[in-house]
């Protein structure tokens, strides 16, 4: 008998995102696993190719979509729209489980799943303290609903303190795992890179301030901000206004990450929030140095400031400019950085989280009980 179970997958989108490749992986290796796989998207549209490409082992569906609205009782319909779709999804396929990635898919699923003997695993995939952007009811249907799924799985310790406290359930902790990354070569650049979507959160309006303070007198050093999103253009004007546009590249959204890490004399992260910071984990693995903010959820689960990269003040523009002017004048100093970052290779190896995946799974489903298994070990 096949010893193997299947899964229901589900997210709004699978467009360029943290979340969106964490899933992509995550489905790819139940299937390789043995597991029957379903990646199930509940509000992209259906004209957009996908970002990240699927394992041809594992089924695509796209649920039943409405137009976007504006009107809360027209948004309400589709919503409601949205969680038919789900629980049509679910009582044709009849997964073992249903594992959903973000906040309001989480809730949709669960409601999906109401009355139905599916086990439901959700996922916050942000920092839930800092996450203003969910709306209020949206916010109490999670504060009702994670406490009847057969698990909440979340990123750092401090996001799980919060769901711990605000949503009345047990969260288990999993961090991503390090995709396969090739060895870096080559010698580094005089680059600073920043990797991310263009929204507030991420803060680079602080790096751009903090580049435009430094480089005046280290004029070998230029900064390339890699991603797409709603605040390029205001950034693209604040790069003017500071009169360092000629030295701040926009490439874009790339899907050779690796590459730029690679080339990366010094990496950095000014986020406001994070959930948890793939950008830091994969330029860690490529032996860069690093500079983030200590912002509350995720960056010092990674680094041990002056071991293994610098951590600085969220929203401080001179903490900042003064690491970068720091790793900038000393190559010694970015070298040990790097190689002590590489560990990560190590400490978050894909097969251990998937390990624990695939663990958490089961003991969902029930096939492999475990007292407490609410309160699984955090990793790594």
């Amino acid at each position: 008998m096949n010893p193997h179970h299947s899964i229901l997958l589900v997210i709004p989108s699978l467009a360029a995102g943290g979340a969106e490749r964490a899933i992509s992986e995550l489905a790819a290796e139940f299937a390789r696993r043995g597991w029957t796989v379903t990646l199930a998207t509940v509000a992209d549209d259906p004209l957009t190719p996908d970002f990240y490409p699927l394992s041809p082992a594992v089924e695509r569906v796209r649920l039943r979509q409405s137009p976007a609205a504006r009107h809360p009782i027209a948004r309400l319909a589709a919503n409601r729209q949205r969680v038919q779709a789900l629980r049509a999804c679910v009582r044709a396929r009849r997964p073992d489980l249903m594992l959903s990635f973000l906040d309001s898919t989480n809730v949709l699923a669960l409601l999906a799943t109401l009355g139905s003997s599916t086990p439901v695993v959700v996922c916050e995939r942000t920092d839930p303290s800092m996450n203003t952007r969910l709306p209020r009811p949206w916010r109490l249907a999670r504060r009702l609903l994670y406490r009847r799924a057969a698990a909440v799985v979340a990123q750092t310790d401090a996001a799980a303190r919060w769901l711990a406290r605000h949503c009345g359930c047990a969260p288990v902790v999993i961090p991503n795992a390090l995709r396969t990354l090739p060895q870096p070569s080559g010698a580094r650049e005089s680059l600073v890179l920043a990797v991310g979507r263009l929204s507030d959160e991420k803060g680079f309006d602080v790096l751009l301030r903090a580049f435009a303070d430094v480089t005046p007198t280290r004029l070998a050093w230029s900064l390339a901000i890699v991603g797409d999103g709603a605040l390029r253009a205001d950034l693209q004007a604040q790069a003017e206004a500071l009169g360092i546009a000629g030295r701040v590249q926009w490439p874009g959204r790339q899907v050779d990450i690796e590459h730029w890490y690679a080339r990366a004399g010094i990496v950095a992260q000014p986020s406001r929030f994070e959930g948890f910071p793939n950008v830091l984990l994969e330029a860690m693995g490529m032996g860069a140095a690093v500079v983030s903010s200590d912002c509350r959820s995720g960056p010092s689960d990674l680094i041990t400031s002056g071991t293994d990269g610098l951590l600085v003040p969220v929203d401080d523009a001179d903490a900042l400019a003064a690491a970068l002017a720091a790793l900038m004048d000393d190559a010694a100093l970015r070298d040990r950085l790097g190689h002590a970052a590489s560990a990560v290779r190590v400490r978050y190896a894909a097969a251990k989280v998937w390990d624990r995946w695939e663990q958490l799974a089961r003991q969902a489903i029930g096939r492999d009980p475990v007292a407490g298994a609410h309160r699984a070990p955090i990793l790594p």
